[in-house]
């Protein structure tokens, strides 16, 4: 059935109104009339129905539009925020997990670099968290600030969430374009419990292996740098501009 373009409004209209009300039984009704578009974005908001079915924490009304063919990879027009996004910042953990089982990107960006998992981080998610990460979210992945979701996380005392992060290969030495690192942002909010495990895990890292073979060969670099030339280096130095005087002398006589 074809709908005119004062009906096709009227149809998203209704779609919007029962994504937010979380009213299947009357989302059920209009989808089997026909006509409906599931990835509509609404021109005020910027969203889709899936995305303010997600807002308002709607699971059923989520998971019918999902299987009516609802993107859940589509973002906001205006922010580019996602749906994962907006279940992350509302903390909708069962939500998060339909959306990733349909196909939802945990490492999609908004325009201002905002992901899914600065969004939970910031918050205090932690079993939301764990879903993003189980899905292949980036740990480290920073916003426009070059914070990272564990900056966040120390900044707001979420312990635990600081804590899984970090089992996650979070780095706490990273810093933002202020030069601060998690630990310092944590500082600034007297988070004592979160600076001492941010602290001892900072140690952890540079006493890593990895750190002391990078660490000794820089050592080994600047030794050699202070002892001069290597012998045999010299000798074959020499020796290439004796040869090179030679050829000199014998094409000098040549143009005799």
């Amino acid at each position: 059935m074809r709908h005119n373009h004062q009906e096709q409004n009227s149809i998203a209209a209704k779609l919007f109104k029962y994504a937010e009300e979380g009213d299947e039984n009357k989302l059920l009704k209009l989808i089997n009339e026909g006509g409906v578009n599931p990835n509509v974005f609404n021109e005020a908001s910027g969203d889709t129905a899936l995305m303010i079915a997600v807002k308002n924490g709607h699971k059923e009304v989520v998971e019918r539009l999902l299987e009516f063919g609802a993107d859940p990879k589509a973002s906001n027009v205006q922010s580019g925020e996602t749906a994962l996004m907006y279940a992350s910042i509302g903390g909708h953990a069962e939500i998060v997990e339909l959306l990733l089982e349909f196909g939802a990107d945990p490492n999609s960006v908004s325009k201002n670099m905002q992901t899914a998992l600065k969004y939970a981080a910031r918050e205090g998610w932690e079993e939301l968290s764990s879903l993003l990460l189980k899905a292949g979210a980036e740990v480290d992945k920073a916003d426009q600030f070059d914070a990272t979701p564990l900056m966040y996380a120390s900044l707001r005392g979420h312990k635990e969430l600081v804590s899984l992060l970090l089992k996650a290969g979070a780095d706490p030495n990273k810093v933002n374009k202020q030069g601060q690192t998690a630990e310092q942002m944590a500082l600034k909010n007297n988070r004592s419990e979160i600076i001492d495990i941010l602290s001892a895990r900072a140690s952890e890292v540079l006493n890593e292996p990895a750190f002391h073979n990078l660490q000794s060969t820089i050592t080994d670099v600047a030794v050699e740098e202070r002892r001069g030339p290597n012998p045999s280096v010299a000798t074959i130095d020499s020796q290439n501009q004796a040869a090179q005087a030679n050829r000199n002398k014998n094409n000098q006589g040549a143009e005799r």
